[in-house]
């Protein structure tokens, strides 16, 4: 019997990857670079048309490969107030499954305002900038589970948009019609309508290297490791999401991927304080993946580390059998 073809995929990937990375030294910016590297690094012309001038290894982070199938940026939003508090707006996003549409906004929990908003339910509205007559109430979502980091705002959003790739949307106070803050998600509505239908699929945090890391320990030097790994157990797509500021060894990892349409890339902008604060930037990539996957995926691994650690105690199964089993257990859900 032959092998499968993600099987001849890996195979193809392993001997490319060991040729490209098997000599990069996290954090070193050195000659001791692959020369497929080297190559790239000295191919850019100035912009006088002189000889050709080095670059440093974060400008090669600028490829195509940092831009290629990019489906979505996720910038810093406006923040609005609600019974006197500030909440905080980690991310907005469209969200068109197989039918209908909403609008999802991702906020940082407070007790104060998930009380407010859950005896006001009608609060809170959405429209479209371009027809501020439709108002749609807002619902929230995820200050009922353990895990208290988020609250999903969500409202009804035109379908016959689905294919816009911007959408200015108006957060209204119902009570007195005022705009409380307006936002502008943007994707591309192509790529998000080749995602799917995926048995599984599977979210993927930024890889961190930190000067002087190990092999052993270099996030670059791992990513293929991991992503083969997966493959092998089930997942057919992995929503990868990166600062786009990270050196020529994580595009040169996620190249064959992003090639094959495994790999769709979203893209972070989050300020530098909230990017040190894990916990909000992981919550916000979990959010954000479980929205934009809805439909698109029978099973979603959005935080990949647990289902790793469920896989070592069942050695063998792959996700998707492992996801059938754990339907089956009690669990409560972050916020959707």
């Amino acid at each position: 019997m032959g092998l499968p073809s993600a099987a001849v995929f890996l195979v193809i990937v392993s001997y490319t990857l060991i040729h490209v990375l098997s000599n990069a030294a996290c954090g070193v910016d050195s000659v001791d670079w692959p020369d497929v590297a080297l190559l790239q690094r000295s191919a850019h012309s100035s912009s006088s048309g002189g000889p050709t001038v080095a670059k440093g290894f974060g400008d090669l982070a600028m490829l195509d490969m940092a831009s290629s199938h990019l489906l979505a940026t996720l910038h810093e939003q406006p923040s609005f107030a609600v019974a006197g508090k500030i909440v905080v707006v980690r991310g907005v996003l469209p969200v068109f499954p197989s039918a209908g549409g909403y609008v999802a906004f991702i906020v940082d929990f407070d007790h104060d305002v998930w009380a407010h908003l859950r005896s006001n339910a009608s609060l809170l509205s959405c429209a479209p900038k371009d027809d501020p007559a439709s108002l749609s109430s807002v619902e929230a979502f995820g200050g009922n589970v353990s895990m208290k980091w988020s609250i999903v705002l969500k409202c009804a959003w035109p379908e016959e948009r689905r294919h816009h790739s911007c959408h200015d949307v108006n957060l209204v106070n119902s009570d007195s019609s005022g705009i409380l803050a307006s936002y502008r998600p943007c994707s591309d509505p192509e790529l998000a309508q080749k995602l799917g239908p995926y048995e599984m699929a599977a979210c993927v945090q930024p890889v961190f290297d930190m000067p002087g890391d190990a092999e052993d320990t270099c996030g670059s030097m791992l990513l293929p490791q991991w992503l083969e790994f997966s493959v092998l157990k089930g997942v057919q797509h992995f929503v990868v999401y990166n600062y786009g500021d990270e050196d020529a060894r994580y595009f040169a990892a996620l190249r064959p991927y992003l090639e094959a349409g495994l790999v769709t890339q979203i893209r972070l902008t989050v300020p530098l304080t909230m990017a040190f604060s894990g916990a909000k930037t992981q919550m916000l990539i979990i959010n954000d993946c479980l929205h934009r996957m809805r439909g698109r995926a029978k099973w979603l691994a959005s935080e990949t580390s647990l289902l790793e650690a469920a896989l070592k105690i069942r050695y063998g199964r792959t996700w998707p059998a492992l996801a059938k089993t754990l339907r089956l257990l009690p669990y409560q859900t972050l916020a959707v």
